[in-house]
């Protein structure tokens, strides 16, 4: 996370191997890609550090760099998000993101996705 002030910004660079094995005929295909986000999130009406609300956007960029034919293709993904914690144990998060991306069944046309998710993140 760099740099910290009001509004964080954090910065994710991964490289990912990615396995898809056909169980009725046992072949496999494997892919390699890289990816970048780049999340800014702001953190707000705290009145004490373990109870906050959190706004939070991103967006993350991928690159296939090897064997990509037959598999699904991410390429952009933009995410705004929600986040509120009760304690250093319980934070509830409301995000929205959109995705496009290729499909192998449709090599040459993108389609672009809407998802909703509301996450719970519990710490014992």
């Amino acid at each position: 996370m760099w740099p910290r002030s009001a509004v964080d910004v954090d910065h994710l660079i991964r490289l990912e191997e990615r396995f898809e094995i056909e169980t009725g005929t046992w072949d496999s295909t494997n892919s390699v890609r890289s990816r970048y986000r780049l999340r800014l999130r702001y953190r707000f009406a705290d009145p004490r550090p373990d109870r906050f609300w959190r706004a939070f956007g991103s967006g993350e960029i991928f690159l296939n760099l090897v064997g990509a034919e037959g598999l699904q293709q991410e390429q952009f993904r933009l995410t705004l998000g929600l986040e509120r914690s009760w304690s250093l144990k319980f934070r509830l998060r409301f995000q929205t993101t959109w995705q496009q991306e290729e499909v192998f069944f449709l090599p040459n046309d993108t389609v672009d996705a809407l998802y909703f998710r509301i996450r719970v993140y519990q710490n014992f």
